[in-house]
């Protein structure tokens, strides 16, 4: 599945520094970020917080990057590798989940974030699936900026009650 995430053209921002190529500005690419706190991700069924009750465990398993960039902008082609282990209390025969991919400053303002949702099929009698899903990730370039001044971070959509099962049991 191919996903596309694009930051207009309106939000770039002014450049912290240049770094000088023997041609100029050395473009590179952003460095990739995972959320400590967003890689992994148990959902239960109902209220309860009993390990009969765990729908399912996702994690983010890795992520891999190819760049392309030139003075205009950068273009990051993500391959990013989900894994889901069935619980006890699955009886939908699948684990469906959101991540995230938000591309920020080097301050960690964020400037653009969209959501992909996935659904892992646990087919027979399989209780761990993976998925390699493929987002697209382009950043125009102001003049002078070389791509250090960005930030791409990456991890699962977790709502509150998550956040706060992954903080308390790490």
């Amino acid at each position: 599945m191919n996903r596309f995430l694009a930051i207009p053209a309106l939000l770039a921002l002014t450049a912290c520094g240049i770094f000088e190529g023997s041609d100029g500005p050395v473009i590179v690419c952003p460095r990739i970020v995972p959320v400590v706190e967003a890689q992994e991700m148990t959902r239960f069924v109902g209220d309860g917080r009993d390990l009969t009750e765990v729908d399912f465990r996702a994690r983010l398993a890795d992520v891999r990057a190819e760049c392309e960039a030139d003075e205009e902008e950068i273009e990051l082609t993500m391959q990013v590798i989900l894994s889901a282990t069935r619980g006890p209390a699955n009886s939908e025969g699948a684990a469906g989940f959101s991540y995230f991919v938000a591309v920020a400053t080097r301050d960690e303002e964020i400037l653009a974030r969209d959501e992909y949702a996935v659904s892992l099929p646990f087919e027979g009698n399989r209780t761990t699936v993976g998925l390699l899903d493929e987002v697209d990730v382009e950043i125009p370039l102001a003049e002078g900026e070389t791509g250090r001044e960005y930030r791409i971070f990456l991890g699962l959509a977790l709502t509150p009650g998550e956040l706060e099962w992954n903080r308390a049991n790490r």
